[in-house]
């Protein structure tokens, strides 16, 4: 590319040669030796201007191109360190909710117990490739631990930083030597949080980092580095545990006392760094380096490559520049020859062109004057006007809000777009201030700001932060806030821009909680399997017992309680499974769900108090899906029994509709596994009690439940879950306390026409209002209630 322009450069010096050398040969003496001289120096000069732009150029190519792989290098290793970084706190953040080891803390336990946490911790490993688990007491001895820690049980770790920050209220990162394994890691702890939020010990997950889990083997000079400048992780291991920069020997007698190096001799190294032109050097040799910070308490990635190749261009260009010299200082002898012949010519020719420009000027002078003098005014004018009516457009039609506002807080004047987003006209605007209008809790930091702005500290500033609605709705807005100023430096105006961003906030809840019940899904799934495997073995030597006992004695009516209880517990197991999507052997087939439907609601009707009405809107030709027929049921009957509790000690309806709705990309942007095109929606919605924010966001997750003891397990809302993910379809809640609950299934539709026997066209929807009877069957009541246990 370099040479490609340098030859190009070649001929446009040779372009700028001829003219200059006219101009410059034309004034000197016909002699030959100053025509050479002169060809000489000229050719000397563009040569010298041209071969410091390809030397500076070349450096700077060269430049760039290091700089642009120590970018790649650096952003794909943080970025992996962020991904492998944030599995050991989601980790331990899940093991300090759990009921076992909750219940473990704040008193005496039993080896009993101990030995359950135990195995949950080295299941927990197993799942999540974690190397050590571990649970610690408020006093931050080891509680409890997985196999690989077992003998370090009851040791004091108080010594170790992440236990105290995690003892003192705070989630702690923590890269560092093992204490009992000697190998380098990433710690991550959170308290453990008991009655009232009180700390009763610390859960702690460590994960193994290397260099190959990172990929800093694929680059030859890169490093993890500590705050104090101490390598953990090196490209090469000659700078392994050395430290880059001076440590004091306060901090080095610190890092001996908490082992964060185990018990290496932290060795420094002699190294020259000069921080403003990004350069170190050590062993006769120069790097450039590039340090990014991945932690927030200042662990950074280094990476260093040679600056040799910048070497290499620059005297590639000289050389380049050489080549240029000698083909500029034949263009100037060519062109001095031809000169010599036709300056004469050029120099009558110059005067007669110069005598009618002079007169041809000063009629023209004359002429424009009078124009100029005419039309100045007019121009003036409408060159006014338009800007003013530009700006006007501008400020009135601009898709973002704008708006105008004194020193003193008050608006003075708004674009339609701040109106709609505020909900004012602009007169009910102009009377009221902004900080009326602003969130309690966001008008301190803006206030801040602000008085900064005033006293001309900063220019400008962006702020998110909630605004009040004329209706008292909060909106999510962005906001950029700057001024103009007098030549006094005091404030003229106040100009801020305005952006709504409250649909971008509910997007991301709700990908948070998306990816929150994936999470829970995945250990779940992956803890059931392994159970499954255990009670597979309980069952099975439990029927070989069985077979080889006399019935009626005792021994074989234990085994027959043994297998009652293991096949309860892989009942439970499956529905776990169900959520967690890890279910096998489902048939799925094309089914229409208007019939399923109706045949879940005969067998509801029977068994529900005549308190409850019960309404039903389906359209018989709304379509098909492919799914499991017997999950739909169950799907149905959850959502049904989980309303009719809602309602059991009132009056109530119950209200289920099914419907065909086509879903376009921008309805689902927050979703993910689901594409756009036709759905079948099932709505279930009661007038019962509702949810809170707090309760919505928990409803599907495995047994968590809000009834009494005995009156559900906490797993129906987290099957329904899983069966909707399971088929690509996707779930909408719309709940307030007291204002009952709506459920919005959607199942993605089969293409093609429907199914054989269902009508040709989309049927009216037909509305029908029933009450249960009391006189039910009994088969009806009973199918109603195993349903409803699992609520």
């Amino acid at each position: 590319c370099l040479f490609g322009m340098s030859v190009v450069r070649c001929g446009q010096i040779s372009l700028i040669a001829i003219p200059l050398s006219k101009i410059l040969l034309k004034y000197l003496p016909m002699s030959t030796h100053l025509r050479l001289g002169a060809s000489i120096l000229l050719a000397a000069l563009f040569s010298g201007i041209l071969g410091w732009f390809l030397i500076n150029a070349g450096s700077k190519y060269a430049g760039n191109r290091i700089e642009t792989e120590l970018t790649l290098g650096l952003t794909s290793t943080s970025a992996l360190l962020s991904r492998t970084l944030s599995k050991p706190l989601m980790l331990a953040r899940l093991l300090a909710k759990d009921d076992l080891v909750l219940a473990a803390q704040g008193r005496e336990v039993n080896p009993a117990d101990l030995g359950k946490i135990n195995r949950l911790l080295e299941s927990s490993k197993k799942i999540s490739g974690s190397s050590h688990l571990a649970v610690f007491s408020r006093q931050g001895t080891l509680l409890a631990a997985d196999k690989s820690a077992s003998g370090h049980l009851g040791q004091d770790f108080s010594f170790r930083p992440y236990i105290r920050e995690s003892l003192a209220g705070r989630e702690s990162h923590y890269f560092a030597y093992g204490a009992t394994d000697n190998l380098r890691g990433y710690y991550a702890s959170v308290p453990i949080r008991i009655k009232e939020g009180e700390i009763a010990g610390v859960a702690m997950a460590k994960f193994v980092l290397d260099e190959q889990i990172l990929n800093l083997n694929r680059y030859e000079r890169m490093y993890l580095v500590s705050p104090d400048g101490v390598v953990l992780l090196a490209s090469n291991p000659d700078w392994l545990l050395k430290s880059i920069r001076p440590i004091s020997q306060e901090r080095r007698r610190q890092l001996q006392e908490n082992r964060q190096f185990g018990e290496n001799p932290i060795t420094p190294l002699d190294l020259g760094w000069d921080q403003t032109r990004h350069l170190v050097r050590f062993g006769g040799e120069t790097y450039l380096f590039k340090e990014e910070t991945v932690t927030d308490d200042g662990w950074k990635l280094v990476m260093l490559k040679p600056e040799t190749l910048i070497h290499q261009y620059r005297w590639l260009m000289t050389a380049l520049a050489l080549v240029i010299f000698i083909v500029a200082l034949g263009s100037m002898l060519f062109l001095s020859k031809q000169q010599q012949i036709a300056r004469i010519l050029e120099q009558y020719n110059s005067e007669l062109e110069k005598t009618v420009a002079e007169r041809t000027g000063e009629l023209n002078a004359s002429v424009t004057a009078l124009e100029s003098e005419i039309s100045e005014r007019q121009t003036a004018q409408d060159a006014l006007q338009k800007s003013e009516e530009r700006l006007r457009h501008f400020f009135e039609h601009a898709n973002i809000g704008l708006a105008i506002t004194s020193p003193e807080k008050g608006w003075i004047s708004v674009n339609q777009h701040v109106s709609d987003i505020l909900g004012y006209t602009e007169n009910e605007l102009q009377q009221k201030s902004w900080t009326e209008m602003t969130h309690p809790d966001d008008l301190q930091e803006d206030l801040r700001q602000f008085d900064r702005l005033l006293k001309g500290e900063i220019d400008e500033y962006e702020l998110n932060k909630r605004f009040f609605r004329k209706n008292g709705e909060i909106v999510y807005g962005h906001l950029t806030v700057s001024c103009t100023r007098r030549a006094d430096a005091s404030i003229d105006f106040i100009i801020a821009t305005v952006e709504d961003i409250s649909r971008q906030k509910r997007l991301e809840e709700h990908l948070l909680q998306g990816q929150k019940m994936e999470a829970i899904g995945t250990l779940a799934g992956g803890i059931a399997h392994d159970f499954n495997n255990i009670l597979a073995a309980i069952i099975g030597y439990s029927e070989l017992a069985l077979l080889d006992s006399k019935p009626g004695n005792q021994t074989d009516d234990c085994l027959k309680e043994i297998l009652k209880a293991s096949y309860r517990a892989r009942d439970l197991i499956q529905q776990i499974l169900t959520f967690s999507r890890k279910s096998e052997g489902d048939v799925q087939q094309i089914i229409e769900p208007h019939l399923i439907l109706k045949e879940s609601l005969k067998l509801l009707r029977s068994s529900i108090p005549s308190s409850i009405e019960i309404r039903e809107e389906i359209e018989h030709a709304c379509g098909a899906i492919k799914a499991d027929p017997v999950k739909i049921q169950q799907l149905v009957m959850n959502l049904c029994t989980n309303a009719l509790h809602a309602m059991e000690k009132e009056k109530g309806t119950l209200k289920i509709s099914l419907t065909r709705r086509l879903l376009a990309a921008e309805d689902l942007l927050a979703e993910t596994g689901v594409a756009p095109g036709p759905f079948i929606e099932l709505m279930v919605s009661d007038t019962g009690k509702g949810m809170d924010k707090r309760t919505r966001e928990r409803i599907f997750e495995p047994y968590f439940t809000t009834k009494e003891i005995g009156k559900g397990t906490g797993l129906g809302l987290a099957i329904v879950h899983g069966i909707v993910r399971e088929l690509h379809g996707l779930i909408k809640i719309e709940s307030e306390p007291g204002q009952g609950t709506v459920f919005r299934i959607f199942f993605p539709a089969v293409a093609g026409p429907p199914p054989e026997g269902a009508p040709g066209r989309r049927s009216r929807r037909r509305t029908t209002s029933t009450k249960s009877c009391a006189s039910c069957s009994t088969r009806a009541r009973a199918a109603s209630t195993s349903y409803g246990a699992l609520s």
